[in-house]
């Protein structure tokens, strides 16, 4: 994915505050998850904006009269402004892959994974790790994986742990120059765009990188800590392009960094399922850690947010459409009649199967390709400096 700021860059448009459009057709993906060109970027000045903020951790902000997805109270698709979203609307997310095209090797996009996770970015370069796979590949892979011309190693402490140095200042300026980053403290990490466009291999390659040095997978499934909001958030949003949903929110202090800000990140059910079968783990430590995880799901085999709101009434106008009505079709649907019960994807499935074809069955069956975000705050923040792009056809991009 790219910033809105990083397109205009890219086009050689500077970020001024001004009101004008320019000419320029860039494909970006539109809200059916096909490619549509661009007719012309937009400049539109100061406004005033709102700050959405969903329950998952999703946060945007956006004019008042900027239309965003959502599902009604009555299970119908429907745009909205920014402004008249309210706490407890529901947006809507398409599902879908969708990566970049650039490529690097899996072990170079694994050591920086390493890097971005661990390492400290001075001059020179290091990283400390005592998980014995990382170390193995740390001396066995990484010194060729980046280009870096050998390390220095000392012990850190007395539990395994050991402190990386790689050699060489013109190792350091030319790692800084090829990878896009720049030397700074923890909580100022991102995850820089040339990694942002990878494809998915190069990607899968480096979350991995990342998840392998950075998580620990207790009780409540897989959770990674940093400093940095940026680059969780970051990583939230990369995860989202392997339809992998995680949870991102303020966590509490870390011991002996008391005056610290640190934030989480959480994987479960089945998207740390899913996680651990599309980008998996080369740590024997983490392999471990997943085995003794034990996913708790519900027989429908879901997360309670892996539901679609408001949309009983559609289900039981579905029941009664029906020429025949089935007894099966109907013990699907019996606690659907109580608002308080939302229906799940996998529930949903099984009750298509159990109806005739419909324009009201395909148009639930649709439903199920997107994520329903529910909103937890929308609040008024500071005016700034505002950028949109208009589209040939459809008015909408992702």
């Amino acid at each position: 994915y790219k910033t809105v700021s990083e397109i205009f860059q890219e086009n050689n448009l500077q970020l001024f505050t001004s009101n004008k459009e320019v000419n320029i057709s860039y494909p970006l993906l539109n809200k059916d998850m096909k490619i549509e060109n661009t007719s012309h970027f937009v400049y539109n000045g100061n406004k005033p904006l709102r700050e959405i903020t969903t329950r998952t951790g999703f946060k945007f902000r956006r004019t008042y009269k900027h239309p965003l997805l959502s599902i009604s109270e009555n299970g119908n698709i429907i745009w909205r402004w920014s402004g008249e979203i309210k706490e407890g609307d529901y947006l809507l997310r398409r599902k879908g892959e969708s990566f970049g095209i650039k490529t690097i090797s899996s072990d170079t996009a694994y050591s920086l994974g390493i890097l971005i996770a661990d390492g400290y970015f001075g001059d020179p370069i290091s990283v400390t790790n005592d998980d014995p796979d990382i170390k193995t590949f740390i001396e066995t892979k990484m010194e060729k994986a980046l280009n870096f011309s050998g390390y220095r190693k000392y012990s850190n402490n007395d539990k395994e742990s050991f402190q990386y140095f790689f050699k060489t200042k013109e190792d350091t300026e030319r790692f800084y120059t090829k990878f896009q980053l720049t030397k700074g403290v923890a909580k100022n990490k991102k995850i820089p765009k040339i990694i942002r466009e990878l494809n998915k291999e190069g990607l899968s390659s480096f979350i991995k990188g990342y998840i392998d040095c950075e998580s620990y997978v207790g009780e409540y499934g897989l959770e990674v800590s940093s400093a940095s909001y940026d680059l969780l958030y970051q990583l939230k949003l990369l995860l989202t392009q392997f339809d992998i949903t995680s949870f991102l929110k303020e966590r509490g202090p870390i011991k002996g960094y008391e005056q610290n800000t640190y934030w989480q990140l959480r994987l479960s059910g089945n998207d740390l399922r899913k996680y651990m079968n599309i980008i998996g783990t080369d740590s024997a430590r983490r392999k471990e850690q997943y085995s003794k995880y034990q996913i708790d799901l519900e027989e429908d085999g879901h997360t309670n947010y892996d539901s679609i709101p408001f949309i009983n009434g559609l289900i039981w106008d579905l029941y009664f459409s029906q020429e025949k009505r089935k007894i099966s079709f109907l013990q699907k649907i019996e606690d659907l009649r109580y608002d308080s019960i939302y229906c799940t994807k996998t529930r949903l499935e099984r009750v298509l199967e159990e109806s005739e074809n419909s324009y009201l069955k395909f148009y639930l069956k649709d439903l199920k390709d997107y994520y329903f975000e529910e909103v937890v705050t929308n609040e008024e923040v500071s005016p700034a400096r505002t950028f949109d792009f208009a589209m040939e056809e459809t008015s909408s991009f992702i």
